[in-house]
């Protein structure tokens, strides 16, 4: 869900909560890891959640996706800690990937792929890539927050 919004829209900061955090909690909390003497039994190793670079520098006119998301980054960096060391959290922040095939805003296409210093859109296959890396070959990494985005989230403005 990525909606406009300003921070009086109590609707939609229902729908951008409960998407963004609350179903991402739910989830985490139906697989408790299995620890001795918990009576959880749930072998979950690693979780890598899917924020966006628009964290740290928020977007204008998206508030609730925003405060949604940033909730999101900062629950997996609290678990990363509660968690550890049976489970490993981190957050990969996509930059700017494929338009939507409804988007007709072509000039400000072009200015968004314009500021990307590799000069293109991200694609998805790259994005799983580091997300794969980070569920199952990362064993040392845990806390950690990797921006997919071409280097854009380096001089956002």
């Amino acid at each position: 869900v990525y909606a406009p919004s300003t921070v009086a829209d109590t609707a939609r900061a229902r729908t951008d909560l409960a998407v963004h955090l609350g179903a991402h909690a739910a989830i985490l909390a139906a697989l408790l890891p299995a620890t001795p003497g918990s009576g959880h039994s749930v072998a979950l190793r690693s979780v890598v959640a899917v924020t966006d670079v628009h964290v740290e520098r928020p977007p204008r006119g998206y508030v609730w996706y925003t405060v949604a998301k940033a909730a999101l980054q900062a629950l997996v960096a609290a678990l990363a800690v509660d968690w550890a060391p049976e489970v490993r959290f981190n957050v990969v922040q996509p930059g700017a990937m494929p338009f939507p095939p409804d988007w007709t805003d072509g000039e400000r296409a072009a200015r968004i792929e314009a500021s990307i210093p590799m000069r293109r859109l991200g694609r998805f296959d790259e994005l799983a890539r580091v997300v794969a890396w980070l569920a199952l070959d990362a064993d040392y990494v845990t806390g950690q927050v990797i921006a997919v985005d071409g280097g854009r989230s380096r001089h956002l403005v």
